[in-house]
C-alpha cells in the first residue's frame, strides 16, 4: 500500500554502554524512497507495564502514524513524547489511553524521536513503566528556489519562483505581517501569484513551500521566506468639482486602486460647519446640496481603508468652487416703443447679473428673433432696427454666470411682454417737446407780467392758460395718440410768436 513502511530487515545489536538497552536497525521504505531508523528498547526485568512493536509509519513528507501494543498488566494511559532532533529539540506530549496518533505538520527531511511509556495510577500512587524509544526520518519534499517579491502598491504584492525539482503542481503560500496582525493565505499551481488585500504601508513575512498530495492529504517542503513592504494609498486622480444652477455642488473622481473601503469626501466654507460624507468604493461621483447664495467651498478628497481597527488612508486632495446665488427676478418688466424702428425694456431692480433679451416677431409662421443682453446694473435696454408698426414680443430673462466660459449660466424665470412699433406718422411726446411747452408757458407769463406793469388793466394771458391745459392733455393721452395735440402744439408756437412780438413792442 502506498505510503506504508514496510519492514524489511529488523537486526538486533547490542548498543554497547547500557547492557539493559537492546537496539534495533529497521529499513522503511515509503514508495520509491528509502530510509533507515532506529528503535532502541530499554528492557524492564519484569514485564509489567512494557509496551510492544512501537512502530512509525511515515506518510508524504510531513504526516506520520505512531503505534505500539498494549503493555501488560493494568494500565491506566500512555505517555507519547514527540521531539525534533534539533538545537534545541522541539518537543510535544501526548497522554491518553490511545496507542495510535497521527502526526501532522511535521518537517520534511526531518528527523525525530518518539518515546513512549505505560503507566498505572493506585489512589495517588503513580508507577511509570520502562520507556520505548523509536526514531523517524520524514520525506524531504522539494523546495521553492529564488523567490521574489515585489510590491505592486498599497494592497498586493507579485511574487515569483522556481521548484527545486520538477513536477511540483502546489504551492502554499503565507503572508503575515512583521509586526503581528492578520496573515493572508494563498494555494496555487503556478510559480507566479499576487498577494491581494494587504495592508497598506506594512511589511509582510512571505512563506512559500511546495505541496505534495497523498491520499487526499498535503504535504509541505520546506518554507522559503521573503520580505515585503507595501506602499502608501495612491493619491485620487482627476478631480472635479462644479457648480449647479438649482444649488447643488458636485464632485467627481477616478480611482484605479482596488481593494478599498471607501472616498471620504469633506466640504467646507468659511463660517459654516464642514459637510462629511462617507461613499462607497465603487463610487466616482457625489453631490452636496448647498444655500442657494454666493460662497467658496473646498472640497478634500480621500480614499480610506480598515484593516481591523485601523483605518490607512491615501494623500488628501482638494479642489475649490464658487456656488451659484439665487437668480433674482426682473420687477415691474415693461415694453414701450420709442418710435417707429426702436422698442425700449426697463425693470425696476438693478443687480449684479445680465438680463438676456430674445425679441420675436408675433404671430410668425418662421421664427424671426434677435437676441441682446443687459450686462451689469442696467434698468433699461433699448433694442433698435426694428420694423415700423410691427408688433413684437419681447422676453427678458436674468442670467448669472461665475468665473470662465467654462462654468455654466443660470437664468431666472423670463418675462414676457409684447409691444407693437410706432407708425413713421407717428411722433412720441417727450421731455423735449414737454421742455418747449414749458418754456413757452414760463415765457408768456413773463411778459404778461412786465405787460401788467405798463397797463394794468389789459388781461391777455390765454396763451399761458392754452400751455398749461396742453400739458395736462400730453400727460394723459396714451403714446400713440400724441399726435392728436400737434395741430394745438403748432398754433400754439405761431400764436406765441405773433404775441410775443406784440408784447415786446409794448
Amino acid at each position: 500500500m502506498k505510503g506504508v513502511v514496510t519492514l524489511i530487515v529488523l537486526l538486533s545489536v547490542n548498543l554497547g554502554a547500557n547492557s539493559g538497552v537492546t537496539g534495533s536497525i529497521v529499513h522503511a521504505k515509503v514508495g520509491s524512497l528509502s530510509r533507515l531508523y532506529r528503535r532502541e528498547v530499554f528492557d524492564s526485568s519484569s514485564p509489567v507495564l512494557q509496551i510492544s512493536n512501537l512502530e512509525a509509519t511515515v506518510h508524504g513528507g510531513n504526516r506520520a502514524t505512531i503505534k505500539w501494543e498494549n503493555a501488560t498488566g493494568p494500565v491506566t494511559g500512555y505517555n507519547m513524547t514527540v521531539c525534533l532532533l534539533s538545537d534545541p529539540p522541539r518537543c510535544e506530549s501526548a497522554t491518553g489511553q490511545k496507542t495510535s496518533y497521527n502526526l501532522h505538520h511535521l518537517e520534511s527531511g526531518r528527523m525525530y524521536q518518539v518515546d513512549v511509556y505505560a503507566y498505572f495510577k493506585d489512589g495517588g500512587d503513580t508507577t511509570n513503566g520502562r520507556n520505548e524509544r523509536i526514531f523517524f526520518t520524514t520525506t524531504k519534499l522539494p523546495s521553492v528556489e529564488n523567490l521574489e517579491a515585489t510590491p505592486l502598491g498599497s494592497t498586493s504584492v507579485e511574487l515569483k519562483w522556481a521548484p527545486s525539482e520538477e513536477n511540483v503542481t502546489h504551492f502554499d503560500i503565507d503572508a503575515c505581517p512583521a509586526d503581528g496582525g492578520a496573515c493572508v493565505h494563498a494555494f496555487t499551481s503556478n510559480t507566479t501569484h499576487i498577494l491581494r488585500g494587504l495592508t497598506p504601508e506594512t511589511t509582510y513575512k512571505i512563506h512559500v513551500r511546495s505541496a505534495v498530495e497523498e491520499d487526499k492529504e498535503l504535504s509541505f517542503g520546506h518554507a522559503t521566506t521573503v520580505s515585503a513592504t507595501t506602499t502608501l494609498l495612491p493619491e485620487i486622480s482627476d478631480v472635479v468639482i462644479r457648480a449647479t444652477c438649482d444649488h447643488f455642488i458636485i464632485a467627481s473622481w477616478d480611482y484605479a486602486s482596488e481593494g478599498i473601503t471607501g472616498f471620504l469626501l469633506n466640504l467646507c466654507t468659511e463660517g459654516q460647519a464642514c459637510t462629511t460624507r462617507s461613499v462607497d468604493k465603487d463610487d466616482r461621483e457625489h453631490q452636496f446640496r448647498v444655500d442657494p447664495v454666493r460662497r467658496l467651498y473646498t472640497l478634500s478628497i480621500e480614499a480610506y481603508l480598515w484593516r481591523g481597527n485601523a483605518k490607512h488612508s491615501s494623500p488628501v486632495v482638494n479642489a475649490s468652487v464658487t456656488s451659484f446665488p439665487q437668480v433674482p427676478t426682473l420687477d415691474r418688466f415693461q415694453v414701450e416703443p420709442v418710435s417707429s424702428n426702436q422698442v425700449r425694456a426697463s425693470w425696476s431692480n438693478g443687480f449684479d447679473a445680465d438680463v438676456r433679451i430674445l425679441v420675436c416677431v408675433s404671430q410668425s409662421t418662421e421664427r424671426n428673433c434677435a437676441n441682446y443682453v443687459a450686462h451689469g446694473t442696467q434698468k433699461s435696454y433699448t433694442i433698435s432696427g426694428l420694423s415700423s408698426g410691427t408688433k413684437y414680443s419681447v422676453e427678458a430673462t436674468p442670467a448669472v454666470k461665475l468665473g470662465d466660459h467654462s462654468r455654466p449660466t443660470c437664468s431666472g424665470p423670463p418675462a414676457v411682454r409684447e409691444v407693437a412699433t410706432l407708425t413713421e406718422a407717428f411722433c412720441r411726446y417727450d421731455d423735449a417737446l414737454m421742455q418747449t411747452i414749458k418754456q413757452i408757458s414760463d415765457n408768456v407769463k413773463a411778459l404778461t407780467r412786465r405787460r401788467s406793469q405798463f397797463n394794468p388793466n389789459r388781461r391777455d394771458d390765454d396763451i399761458s392758460t392754452k400751455c398749461e391745459l396742453l400739458e395736462a392733455k400730453l400727460r394723459t393721452l396714451p403714446e400713440k395718440d400724441v399726435n392728436d395735440c400737434f395741430d394745438d402744439i403748432d398754433n400754439l408756437i405761431e400764436t406765441y410768436k405773433r404775441k410775443t412780438s406784440d408784447l415786446s413792442s409794448e
